[in-house]
């Protein structure tokens, strides 16, 4: 009767490579035996070989471990067939020993077919097939080669990154330094070094009102004349010149004049009328002014209160104190100069607030 004892074992020796195979082919998509430089894998063991990111550093190893196999496989059907060859030859009429070489053959023959279908498998199974085209070996020449063109490369990255950073730096400091030149060149000089670092036009007014008001609790002095400061940018700004309409004949001491004198010297707007009774109509139809909610005002917005006939009766400006709140900065006709209030000024129905547009 035929014996299955060898043939299980060939079995069992069968699976056994197959969940090798198995187990590389996991491995395959983690590159635990080799570390990445670019496209380019340096196995631990095995040299350098170029890479896709798909793990040609297991390829490498399990291409290895097949070679090695498959060699000896071969060296190892060669000399069973060989063995059962003499075998059989020697068998004469012994028909046990005839069996016996013939089963050997009939075995090898299953292990080599076994093998060549766990090859094809294989094969089928890893992506691009064990010899993966993708997969070629490099030398450490041409790996340091490739490494100083990656190193170049980035360095060009870096510089190119670099400009492009110091062309915008540059550019936007232009801008920045046409808008300074413009500024310190419209403003009045009594207040330009400590406006024109500002870029918001509600920052200026603000800036300017506070430089040329007196400051909150200065009511004796607000009422007996006006900043030094203040003199001066009338002068500059030539607000004192003219039709004022100052009933108490105290150049500066009204409301509009303040606020006039406030825009014009911050550079914002050189036609900007000098009298409340026109701030109105100009702010509200002119483009670079918008009316805003008087609920919520910024630094720099011109707050108007009119008469039913629609004149203004009242003007002042919005600015922000050392507190961080904001209040009103204002002169009152006959009644005393800028100065600025404690309190934020009391709105309503009848107030309205304007603020410059940047354009």
């Amino acid at each position: 009767m035929y014996d299955k004892k060898p043939l299980k074992k060939l079995w069992i020796g069968f699976f056994g490579l197959v969940l090798c195979f198995v187990f590389g082919f996991i491995l395959l998509n983690n590159n635990s035996f080799a570390t990445e430089s670019s496209d380019v894998v340096e196995t631990n063991f095995f040299g350098n070989v170029e890479d896709d990111g798909s793990g040609c550093g297991v390829y490498t190893i399990l291409n290895l471990v097949i070679d090695i196999l498959s060699m000896g496989v071969a060296i190892a059907g060669v000399i069973g067939v060989t063995i059962a060859g003499i075998q059989y030859m020697s068998a004469k009429d012994s028909e046990e020993k005839t069996k016996k070489a013939k089963r050997r053959i009939f075995e090898i023959v299953i292990g080599l077919v076994a093998y060549a279908i766990l090859f094809v498998g294989v094969q089928w199974l890893l992506p691009g097939g064990m010899m993966n085209p993708k997969c070629k070996t490099i030398t450490n020449e041409q790996l340091a080669q490739i490494k100083e063109n990656e190193k170049n490369q980035e360095k060009d990255n870096t510089e190119k990154t670099a400009k492009e950073k110091t062309k915008k730096e540059r550019q936007k400091a232009q801008k920045e330094n046409k808008e300074y030149k413009k500024c310190m060149e419209r403003a009045a000089k009594v207040v330009r070094d400590k406006i024109c670092k500002y870029k918001k036009p509600g920052k200026k007014l603000s800036e300017t009102a506070l430089a040329l008001a007196w400051p909150a609790g200065y009511v004796k002095e607000s009422e007996n004349g006006p900043t030094a400061a203040f003199k001066k940018a009338m002068y500059e700004t030539k607000t004192n010149q003219g039709e004022n309409g100052n009933h108490c004949r105290r150049i500066g001491k009204a409301c509009g004049m303040f606020v006039g004198t406030v825009v014009r010297a911050a550079g914002i707007d050189k036609s900007f009328p000098k009298m409340a009774s026109k701030i109105y109509p100009y702010v509200r139809k002119s483009s670079r002014w918008k009316e805003v909610s008087t609920s919520r005002p910024k630094a720099g917005d011109i707050s108007l209160s009119y008469f039913e006939n629609g004149d203004a009766g009242h003007v002042s400006i919005f600015v922000k104190n050392k507190k961080g709140k904001i209040v009103t900065a204002e002169a009152n006709l006959c009644d005393y100069w800028g100065r600025v209030k404690g309190s934020k000024m009391y709105t309503s129905s009848k107030n309205k607030t304007f603020r410059r547009v940047d354009k």
